[in-house]
């Protein structure tokens, strides 16, 4: 699926075969609510090459897209093995977490397929005090700072020394670290899951190779219940209050 309706025009407005005359309406009455958004280095099909089931979803292009095809023999050969191990891996990573730890099998595996691991070095910024977040990150291993502007006519030395080898180091030197994340935090959820509002802390790396799951926005209400969102939302909310507490303190 396409992800909302501005996807929906700019597949409608490609001219692709069959779309002349189509409305964004009329796409998205057709194929449902958007699901997910792929973009380049993303795959799909591999439920129904593993299965042998029907395809469970429509995947449309938004804009002239090239794909390579795998056939099932030779997906099977090169990437099953992989793609296995992956799920494993995940699946491994939520049974350790609160709340969705409790979930079942199925809705788990279902969450897997939202979740991109990306590596980050010492000082990558990962969101930013005051902009919006791009999705969830849920830490597999490492750790990050959390960082916030200090308050008017607060010194340099109360700031400490914030200081990272690579990445904005200077610009987080001038900021308080209010909070240290480790293993199975998760971050970016104020911003992604609530409307209008922006992030409260900027989040950057603390330890070099960091890897973190990551669960893009627009997939967010597809992949996690609506019950786990609330309480993830009320986490963040009550994280933000301490961090601005902690702030205050400095």
């Amino acid at each position: 699926h396409v992800q909302n309706e501005e996807m929906f025009k700019r597949y409608k407005d490609s001219g692709s075969a069959g779309t002349r005359g189509v409305t964004d309406r009329s796409i998205a009455q057709y194929y449902g609510r958007a699901a997910r958004m792929l973009n380049a280095g993303d795959s799909f099909g591999e439920t129904a090459l593993d299965s042998m089931c029907p395809r469970n979803a429509t995947v449309l292009t938004c804009e002239p897209t090239e794909l390579l095809r795998l056939d099932r023999e030779d997906y099977i050969r090169v990437l099953r093995a992989h793609n296995v191990d992956s799920l494993n891996a995940k699946l491994a990573f939520l049974r350790t977490l609160p709340t969705i730890g409790k979930w079942d099998h199925a809705a788990q595996v279902h969450l897997s397929y939202y979740m991109h691991l990306k590596r980050f070095s010492k000082g990558a910024e990962i969101v930013t005090q005051g902009e919006t977040s791009t999705g969830l990150f849920l830490i597999r291993s490492g750790s990050c700072r959390v960082l916030m502007q200090p308050p008017p006519g607060t010194s340099a030395a109360a700031r400490g020394t914030n200081r990272f080898a690579r990445g904005n180091g200077a610009a987080h030197s001038r900021m308080l670290e209010v909070a240290l994340l480790g293993e199975r935090e998760i971050f970016g959820e104020y911003s992604s899951l609530h409307d209008k509002q922006v992030e409260p802390a900027t989040v950057a790396v603390a330890t070099d190779g960091t890897e973190l799951y990551f669960i893009d926005q627009a997939s967010t209400s597809a992949a996690i219940d609506g019950s786990t969102l609330e309480v993830l939302l009320s986490n963040a909310k009550e994280r933000q209050m301490w961090q601005e507490r902690r702030r205050n303190e400095e």
